[in-house]
Protein backbone atom coordinates (compact mmCIF):
# COMPACT_ATOMS: atom_id res chain seq x y z
CA UNK A 1 0.00 0.00 0.00
CA UNK A 2 1.52 3.57 -0.71
CA UNK A 3 1.36 6.47 1.51
CA UNK A 4 -1.59 8.35 -0.52
CA UNK A 5 -3.41 4.93 -0.25
CA UNK A 6 -2.93 5.02 3.28
CA UNK A 7 -3.90 8.50 3.45
CA UNK A 8 -7.05 7.74 1.43
CA UNK A 9 -8.04 5.57 3.73
CA UNK A 10 -8.27 7.98 6.45
CA UNK A 11 -10.97 9.59 4.57
CA UNK A 12 -12.64 6.60 3.62
CA UNK A 13 -12.71 2.84 4.29
CA UNK A 14 -12.94 1.97 0.43
CA UNK A 15 -15.33 -1.15 0.30
CA UNK A 16 -17.69 0.87 2.20
CA UNK A 17 -17.24 4.43 2.11
CA UNK A 18 -17.76 5.15 5.39
CA UNK A 19 -15.53 7.65 6.92
CA UNK A 20 -12.90 6.88 9.22
CA UNK A 21 -10.91 8.57 11.79
CA UNK A 22 -11.97 12.21 12.79
CA UNK A 23 -10.30 14.49 10.27
CA UNK A 24 -8.76 17.98 10.46
CA UNK A 25 -11.02 20.60 8.58
CA UNK A 26 -10.21 22.35 5.25
CA UNK A 27 -11.68 24.75 3.98
CA UNK A 28 -13.79 25.10 0.30
CA UNK A 29 -14.11 22.41 -2.58
CA UNK A 30 -11.48 20.29 -0.70
CA UNK A 31 -13.94 20.34 2.94
CA UNK A 32 -16.79 19.51 0.49
CA UNK A 33 -15.19 16.41 -1.36
CA UNK A 34 -14.90 14.93 2.09
CA UNK A 35 -18.54 15.72 3.19
CA UNK A 36 -19.34 14.15 0.17
CA UNK A 37 -17.63 11.17 0.76
CA UNK A 38 -19.16 11.07 3.74
CA UNK A 39 -22.09 11.05 2.14
CA UNK A 40 -21.26 7.89 0.24
CA UNK A 41 -20.96 10.34 -3.05
CA UNK A 42 -17.82 9.89 -4.10
CA UNK A 43 -18.47 10.40 -8.09
CA UNK A 44 -19.56 14.21 -6.89
CA UNK A 45 -16.61 14.23 -4.56
CA UNK A 46 -14.40 13.79 -6.75
CA UNK A 47 -15.43 16.75 -8.87
CA UNK A 48 -14.95 19.31 -5.92
CA UNK A 49 -11.15 17.30 -4.83
CA UNK A 50 -10.95 17.88 -8.59
CA UNK A 51 -11.41 21.65 -8.50
CA UNK A 52 -9.47 21.84 -5.08
CA UNK A 53 -6.73 20.31 -6.69
CA UNK A 54 -6.65 22.58 -9.59
CA UNK A 55 -6.42 25.84 -7.68
CA UNK A 56 -3.19 24.29 -6.57
CA UNK A 57 -4.10 22.83 -3.07
CA UNK A 58 -1.19 20.37 -2.35
CA UNK A 59 -3.03 17.86 0.33
CA UNK A 60 -6.60 18.15 -2.27
CA UNK A 61 -4.01 17.33 -4.91
CA UNK A 62 -2.62 14.27 -3.18
CA UNK A 63 -6.21 13.26 -2.22
CA UNK A 64 -7.20 13.30 -6.15
CA UNK A 65 -4.03 11.01 -7.12
CA UNK A 66 -5.34 8.69 -3.83
CA UNK A 67 -8.80 8.80 -5.76
CA UNK A 68 -7.15 8.01 -9.27
CA UNK A 69 -4.75 5.43 -7.64
CA UNK A 70 -8.10 3.79 -6.04
CA UNK A 71 -10.78 4.35 -8.71
CA UNK A 72 -13.25 6.00 -6.40
CA UNK A 73 -15.03 8.80 -7.91
CA UNK A 74 -13.54 8.04 -11.45
CA UNK A 75 -12.06 5.23 -13.56
CA UNK A 76 -8.70 4.27 -12.07
CA UNK A 77 -6.13 5.81 -13.92
CA UNK A 78 -2.55 5.79 -12.63
CA UNK A 79 -1.08 7.86 -14.95
CA UNK A 80 -3.62 10.32 -13.41
CA UNK A 81 -3.04 9.60 -10.21
CA UNK A 82 1.28 9.85 -10.82
CA UNK A 83 0.54 13.37 -12.18
CA UNK A 84 -1.14 14.88 -9.29
CA UNK A 85 1.00 13.32 -7.33
CA UNK A 86 4.05 14.48 -8.44
CA UNK A 87 1.79 18.00 -8.52
CA UNK A 88 1.16 17.38 -4.79
CA UNK A 89 5.06 16.47 -4.33
CA UNK A 90 6.82 19.26 -6.11
CA UNK A 91 4.91 21.78 -3.21
CA UNK A 92 6.50 19.47 -0.67
CA UNK A 93 3.87 17.51 0.45
CA UNK A 94 5.91 14.93 2.68
CA UNK A 95 3.07 11.72 1.78
CA UNK A 96 3.27 12.35 -2.13
CA UNK A 97 6.84 12.79 -1.92
CA UNK A 98 7.14 9.20 -0.40
CA UNK A 99 4.90 8.02 -3.09
CA UNK A 100 6.48 9.55 -6.25
CA UNK A 101 9.96 8.06 -5.08
CA UNK A 102 7.80 4.63 -5.19
CA UNK A 103 6.11 5.36 -8.41
CA UNK A 104 9.35 6.22 -10.11
CA UNK A 105 10.82 3.19 -8.29
CA UNK A 106 8.22 0.56 -9.31
CA UNK A 107 6.89 2.51 -12.99
CA UNK A 108 3.50 2.87 -11.62
CA UNK A 109 2.04 6.15 -13.84
CA UNK A 110 5.49 6.50 -14.67
CA UNK A 111 8.19 5.37 -16.47
CA UNK A 112 10.50 3.47 -14.09
CA UNK A 113 13.28 5.50 -13.16
CA UNK A 114 15.75 4.96 -10.33
CA UNK A 115 17.22 8.18 -10.46
CA UNK A 116 14.21 10.38 -9.69
CA UNK A 117 12.82 7.38 -6.89
CA UNK A 118 16.03 8.47 -5.25
CA UNK A 119 15.32 11.96 -5.50
CA UNK A 120 11.83 12.14 -4.29
CA UNK A 121 12.96 9.58 -1.75
CA UNK A 122 15.67 11.80 -0.57
CA UNK A 123 13.15 14.60 -0.04
CA UNK A 124 10.34 12.33 1.83
CA UNK A 125 13.66 11.21 3.60
CA UNK A 126 15.32 14.89 4.73
CA UNK A 127 11.39 15.53 6.33
CA UNK A 128 11.43 12.85 8.22
CA UNK A 129 9.33 9.67 6.66
CA UNK A 130 10.63 7.01 8.00
CA UNK A 131 10.01 4.61 5.26
CA UNK A 132 11.39 6.89 2.57
CA UNK A 133 14.66 6.76 5.32
CA UNK A 134 14.26 3.02 4.96
CA UNK A 135 14.65 3.31 1.30
CA UNK A 136 17.65 5.63 1.59
CA UNK A 137 19.01 2.81 3.37
CA UNK A 138 18.59 0.47 0.87
CA UNK A 139 19.58 2.44 -2.32
CA UNK A 140 22.81 3.52 -0.36
CA UNK A 141 23.58 -0.30 0.02
CA UNK A 142 23.29 -1.54 -3.02
CA UNK A 143 24.41 1.98 -5.11
CA UNK A 144 20.95 2.57 -6.32
CA UNK A 145 19.33 5.17 -8.40
CA UNK A 146 22.81 6.83 -8.76
CA UNK A 147 23.71 6.91 -5.27
CA UNK A 148 27.33 5.26 -4.63
CA UNK A 149 27.34 2.14 -2.64
CA UNK A 150 28.20 3.55 0.77
CA UNK A 151 27.44 1.11 3.66
CA UNK A 152 27.95 3.62 6.58
CA UNK A 153 25.71 6.24 5.03
CA UNK A 154 23.00 3.15 4.32
CA UNK A 155 23.65 2.08 8.38
CA UNK A 156 22.60 5.62 9.08
CA UNK A 157 19.79 5.97 7.14
CA UNK A 158 18.36 2.97 8.25
CA UNK A 159 19.02 3.94 11.74
CA UNK A 160 16.83 7.46 11.67
CA UNK A 161 13.70 5.01 10.19
CA UNK A 162 14.60 2.05 13.07
CA UNK A 163 14.37 4.68 16.10
CA UNK A 164 10.90 6.45 14.50
CA UNK A 165 9.96 2.41 14.68
CA UNK A 166 10.28 0.98 11.06
CA UNK A 167 9.98 -2.48 11.59
CA UNK A 168 12.01 -3.20 7.90
CA UNK A 169 14.93 -0.31 9.15
CA UNK A 170 15.13 -2.15 12.63
CA UNK A 171 15.57 -5.70 11.30
CA UNK A 172 18.29 -4.27 8.63
CA UNK A 173 19.78 -2.59 11.47
CA UNK A 174 19.71 -5.73 13.48
CA UNK A 175 21.31 -7.28 10.35
CA UNK A 176 23.94 -4.96 9.95
CA UNK A 177 25.26 -5.65 13.18
CA UNK A 178 25.03 -8.88 12.69
CA UNK A 179 27.17 -8.76 9.46
CA UNK A 180 29.18 -5.18 10.47
CA UNK A 181 27.85 -4.14 7.28
CA UNK A 182 28.37 0.00 8.12
CA UNK A 183 28.79 -0.46 11.31
CA UNK A 184 30.83 -2.54 14.17
CA UNK A 185 29.75 -6.10 14.40
CA UNK A 186 27.69 -6.43 17.91
CA UNK A 187 25.80 -9.21 18.68
CA UNK A 188 23.67 -7.31 21.84
CA UNK A 189 22.82 -4.78 19.15
CA UNK A 190 21.49 -7.67 17.03
CA UNK A 191 19.73 -9.01 19.05
CA UNK A 192 18.18 -5.68 20.15
CA UNK A 193 17.03 -4.40 16.69
CA UNK A 194 16.09 -7.78 15.79
CA UNK A 195 13.86 -8.17 18.94
CA UNK A 196 12.26 -4.34 18.10
CA UNK A 197 11.39 -6.01 14.77
CA UNK A 198 10.06 -9.36 15.62
CA UNK A 199 7.73 -7.35 18.44
CA UNK A 200 6.06 -5.87 15.55
CA UNK A 201 5.57 -9.23 14.02
CA UNK A 202 8.16 -8.94 11.08
CA UNK A 203 8.78 -12.43 10.52
CA UNK A 204 12.64 -12.45 8.48
CA UNK A 205 13.59 -10.86 11.98
CA UNK A 206 11.68 -13.62 14.11
CA UNK A 207 13.47 -16.40 12.08
CA UNK A 208 17.14 -14.80 12.55
CA UNK A 209 16.32 -14.45 16.14
CA UNK A 210 15.12 -17.58 16.59
CA UNK A 211 18.93 -19.17 14.95
CA UNK A 212 20.66 -16.71 17.48
CA UNK A 213 18.88 -18.16 20.71
CA UNK A 214 18.90 -21.86 19.02
CA UNK A 215 22.94 -21.53 18.43
CA UNK A 216 23.92 -19.43 21.24
CA UNK A 217 25.44 -17.18 18.55
CA UNK A 218 28.98 -15.32 19.12
CA UNK A 219 28.48 -16.59 23.10
CA UNK A 220 24.83 -15.28 23.30
CA UNK A 221 23.07 -16.90 25.51
CA UNK A 222 20.90 -20.19 24.06
CA UNK A 223 17.58 -19.95 24.53
CA UNK A 224 15.54 -22.66 22.86
CA UNK A 225 12.26 -22.66 24.11
CA UNK A 226 12.21 -18.91 22.60
CA UNK A 227 13.80 -20.24 19.86
CA UNK A 228 11.26 -22.59 18.72
CA UNK A 229 8.46 -20.09 20.13
CA UNK A 230 9.60 -17.48 17.50
CA UNK A 231 9.92 -20.46 14.72
CA UNK A 232 6.45 -21.63 15.26
CA UNK A 233 4.86 -17.74 15.42
CA UNK A 234 6.74 -17.08 12.33
CA UNK A 235 6.16 -20.82 10.27
CA UNK A 236 2.12 -20.10 11.55
CA UNK A 237 2.40 -17.28 9.40
CA UNK A 238 3.87 -18.06 6.25
CA UNK A 239 7.50 -17.90 6.57
CA UNK A 240 9.77 -20.60 4.58
CA UNK A 241 12.57 -20.28 6.63
CA UNK A 242 10.97 -20.86 9.75
CA UNK A 243 8.81 -23.92 8.48
CA UNK A 244 11.96 -25.57 7.49
CA UNK A 245 13.65 -24.87 10.89
CA UNK A 246 11.07 -25.90 12.48
CA UNK A 247 10.29 -28.93 10.60
CA UNK A 248 14.20 -29.95 10.88
CA UNK A 249 13.60 -29.12 15.13
CA UNK A 250 10.94 -31.84 14.63
CA UNK A 251 12.66 -34.49 12.88
CA UNK A 252 15.86 -34.42 15.12
CA UNK A 253 13.73 -33.42 18.54
CA UNK A 254 15.97 -30.57 19.20
CA UNK A 255 13.93 -28.25 21.68
CA UNK A 256 10.65 -30.30 20.55
CA UNK A 257 10.07 -34.31 20.85
CA UNK A 258 11.08 -36.11 17.80
CA UNK A 259 7.58 -36.47 15.81
CA UNK A 260 8.24 -37.02 12.22
CA UNK A 261 4.10 -36.38 11.13
CA UNK A 262 5.16 -32.96 12.81
CA UNK A 263 8.40 -32.92 10.59
CA UNK A 264 6.75 -33.55 6.86
CA UNK A 265 3.85 -30.83 7.94
CA UNK A 266 6.12 -28.23 7.92
CA UNK A 267 8.91 -29.13 5.56
CA UNK A 268 6.04 -29.59 2.98
CA UNK A 269 4.96 -26.18 4.01
CA UNK A 270 8.23 -25.05 3.43
CA UNK A 271 8.81 -27.30 0.27
CA UNK A 272 5.44 -25.77 -1.34
CA UNK A 273 6.84 -22.06 -1.15
CA UNK A 274 9.62 -23.54 -3.46
CA UNK A 275 12.47 -23.93 -0.38
CA UNK A 276 14.78 -26.43 -1.97
CA UNK A 277 16.42 -27.36 1.20
CA UNK A 278 12.95 -28.46 2.34
CA UNK A 279 12.50 -30.24 -1.21
CA UNK A 280 15.62 -32.18 -0.23
CA UNK A 281 14.41 -32.87 3.38
CA UNK A 282 11.58 -33.97 2.74
CA UNK A 283 12.56 -36.36 -0.04
CA UNK A 284 14.55 -37.86 2.66
CA UNK A 285 12.17 -38.78 4.80
CA UNK A 286 10.08 -41.02 2.16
Amino acid sequence: MTTLQRLFATILVISGLVMAIQLPAHAGNKEEAIKLLKARQPEKAFLFMKKAAEAGDAEAQAHLAGMYLEGVGTQKNLWQAALWGKKSADQGYLPAMHDMGKFYEEGIGVIRNLEKSAVYYRKAADKGDAEAQNKMGEFYLNGKGGLPKDEKESFNWYMKSARQGCAASQFSVGLAYNDGIGVKKDIHETVKWYQAAASQGYLASMQNLAMIYLFGQDGYKKDIPQAVSLLRTAAEKGQAASQYSLGMLYTLGEGVNKDMTQAKKWLGKAAAQGDEKAKKELANLK
